[in-house]
């Protein structure tokens, strides 16, 4: 029994050694890093890195900036505010915004001039707001931001306002029972990928301002899981 317990622990001190190994010939270095208690409490749901290389955290208790030495949190009742109650996805662009999506619609945050902006729509009610729930966040190529909805609605921000490219649900209705969009990607140009929640993938072909017709695609091991 002895022997087998010494097998076992030489085992996996050679498999972690293995990784080190392989991880500084390759280039990669792993460390801890020592969060500032505020973020440490909280659960941590997403992490995205701006153009000036810091961090965002979303968690449970709202939107943390981390600069490496200080952590500042965002919500309600900060300068600038954030008025998403729960925060569903953001995305840092190339040009100095960070995107926030949440349940109650879209939010601009313009890093350089340190203000938010709400992202309206022509129809939308409370004055304008858009206040149906976003799922995703997702930048083209060419810089175009769009969020998709919990609905299967995919928008294209323009202006700070959300313009409609397409609603997934009116054509796969009887293959989506929710049509919630997890994520929107580009691999090749001109291409929006979708993934949803029920292990469908649709592409959408964008050209100018012509959007085909969406296409489905689905394989029989993801149903009824959701790809992210």
């Amino acid at each position: 029994m002895k022997n087998i317990f010494t097998s076992i622990v030489v085992c996996i001190f050679l498999t972690v050694h293995a990784l080190c190994c392989y991880s500084q010939d390759n280039g990669f270095l792993f460390r801890e890093i020592q969060l500032p208690e505020s973020i440490e409490e909280q659960i941590v749901t997403q992490v995205e890195k701006d153009n000036s290389g810091l961090l965002w955290f979303v968690t449970n208790g709202g939107l943390f900036r981390y600069d490496g030495n200080e952590a500042i949190r965002l919500d309600k009742n900060s300068k600038p505010g954030i008025a998403h109650s729960t925060i569903t996805d953001i995305l840092a662009d190339r040009n100095g915004n960070l995107w926030i999506g949440g349940l109650d619609g879209l939010t601009r945050f313009d890093l350089k001039a340190w203000e938010t902006i709400r992202v309206k729509t022509d129809s939308g009610g409370d004055g304008g707001f858009w206040n149906e729930p976003i799922q995703s966040i997702g930048q083209s190529e060419d810089g175009r931001i769009y969020a998709g909805t919990m609905d299967g609605k995919l928008y294209q921000v323009v202006g700070d306002s959300l313009i409609l490219v397409v609603d997934i649900s009116r054509h796969f209705g009887d293959l989506f029972p929710m049509a919630s969009i997890y994520s929107i990607e580009e691999p090749y140009p001109g291409e929006l990928w979708l993934s949803t929640q029920i292990g469908k993938v649709v592409r959408i072909k964008i050209d100018n301002r012509e959007v085909s017709k969406p296409e489905y695609f689905g394989l029989k091991e993801f149903e009824g899981e959701a790809i992210r």
